[in-house]
């Protein structure tokens, strides 16, 4: 089992979208969330959450930026996003 630590706002800055709590603007292109629409109506966190599912698939396909010094990550943790796309 694994698991990564994500902040929605690093996720939605380094897709280049607005870092507003709970927002997905700017990621429409990279979200499909036609069908649970209604549900991120309902909450902040639930649109979060959202956002979080794309800072794994990020993780997965290899876009989110390994830790600079790996021994200071696995005691002090790290936060996964792509790097900035204007880089």
């Amino acid at each position: 089992m694994r698991a990564i630590e994500v902040y929605p706002a690093a996720t939605r800055l380094s897709h280049g979208a607005p870092d507003k709590g709970g927002s997905l603007n700017g990621l429409e292109a990279l979200l499909d969330c036609t069908d649970v629409r209604p549900l991120l109506k309902q909450s902040e966190h639930m649109r979060d959450a959202a956002v979080c599912v794309l800072a794994a698939a990020d993780f997965i396909s290899g876009k989110a930026l390994p830790p600079h010094d790996l021994n200071i990550a696995q005691i002090e943790g790290w936060i996964w996003a792509p790097g900035n796309p204007t880089e």
